[in-house]
């Protein structure tokens, strides 16, 4: 079952967008999300996730979609690993 295992989310972002709100729903599912990978080419403004425990920001060597997901694939600590868009928003019982 899915819910007895942890589970590592990566999500790409070229960090313009706000994250609260897709973070915030995965941190109030019906399933707990052990570590949230935020893949970002770039440096950003860390404080945005300093409310988040389980946020982790990886720094791709590349930019684009698939390769930062590919980066933050490496990272995840986790046998389970989600992929996720910096837009969705999840129901709480996804």
């Amino acid at each position: 079952m899915i819910s007895n295992q942890n589970i590592s989310v990566v999500i790409p972002s070229i960090g313009t967008r706000d994250l609260t709100p897709t973070i915030k729903s995965l941190n109030s599912s019906s399933i707990k999300i052990d570590e949230i990978i935020v893949s970002v080419p770039y440096d950003i403004d860390i404080e945005l996730f300093q409310n988040f425990s389980n946020i982790i920001v990886h720094y791709s060597k590349l930019k684009g979609q698939v390769a930062q997901r590919i980066e933050g694939f490496k990272v995840a600590k986790n046998d389970i690993v989600v992929q996720l868009d910096d837009d969705i928003i999840l129901e709480k019982n996804c």
